[in-house]
């Protein structure tokens, strides 16, 4: 639990510390001596006189009467931009309480419908008591429509067992699968229209099966005896992934 909590405060002082701005393009300043500045127009007073700052923080005054041209650099367009597709896919790592196995890997497709609703289907590995892969549907919603938003999201789905149980002559135990369901609330940063990180914590219910085939030692039956154990593990999960369009 105490790298979850590294982990959760590098993300939260990630999102709330301010994002670096684009490199503003330069102001050119065109002289009629044939002088060209490039800088910062700090004050502009029309027929009067123009203040630029120019590198090492340095101003200068020119009156209109010198000045030819005022403009500012463009930037070449080297890509055009693309467009956004409705499919997103999500890479996420899954931190569970409750045990030393707690912790999982899930990729996930999600169609984008209108007003920020999404469902997907995902899948990956989770070692819970042991290994198993979980195939979920869920459906997530993004409240606000902005670069830092909080979300909500609900899952459902089925766990195939992955890992095979140690047997011998006298006992022959077979894992099986079960239903997962969770919920939760997440934020959600976006660096474009194509990528974003995600922070979530919620509730995570997993069911397991066990089934034991054994021969008893004791009387003279040799008819097979049966075991079964079934496991609810109820836990909460945080997850800390990325998102891809």
């Amino acid at each position: 639990m105490k790298s979850l909590a590294i982990l959760a405060f590098l993300f939260i002082s990630f999102i709330l510390h301010p994002s670096i701005s684009q490199c503003q393009q330069p102001d050119i300043l065109q002289l009629k001596n044939g002088s060209i500045l490039y800088g910062t127009i700090l004050e502009n007073k029309v027929g009067e006189y123009i203040r630029i700052e120019v590198v090492g923080k340095n101003q200068l005054v020119f009156p209109y009467n010198e000045i030819d041209k005022i403009s500012r650099e463009e930037t070449p367009v080297l890509f055009a931009p693309v467009a956004k597709s409705p499919i997103d896919i999500t890479t996420t790592l899954n931190f569970y309480g409750g045990s030393n196995n707690s912790a999982g890997f899930q990729i996930k497709a999600s169609y984008n419908l209108p007003f920020r609703l999404s469902v997907g289907m995902g899948t990956g590995i989770d070692m819970v008591h042991y290994q198993v892969l979980p195939i979920s549907a869920d459906v997530s919603y993004v409240i606000l429509n902005s670069s830092l938003s909080p979300f909500i999201y609900g899952r459902t789905g089925f766990s195939f067992p992955l890992s095979k149980a140690q047997s011998d002559a006298w006992i022959n135990p077979e894992y099986k699968g079960g239903i997962l369901a969770g919920a939760g609330v997440g934020i959600r940063k976006s660096f474009s229209n194509h990528n974003a990180f995600l922070f979530s914590i919620g509730y995570r219910y997993q069911k397991l099966r066990k089934i034991t085939e054994y021969y008893p030692w004791y009387g003279d039956t040799q008819a097979v005896q049966f075991d079964e154990r079934i496991d609810h593990l109820n836990r909460i999960n945080i997850s800390i992934g990325f998102q891809f369009n």
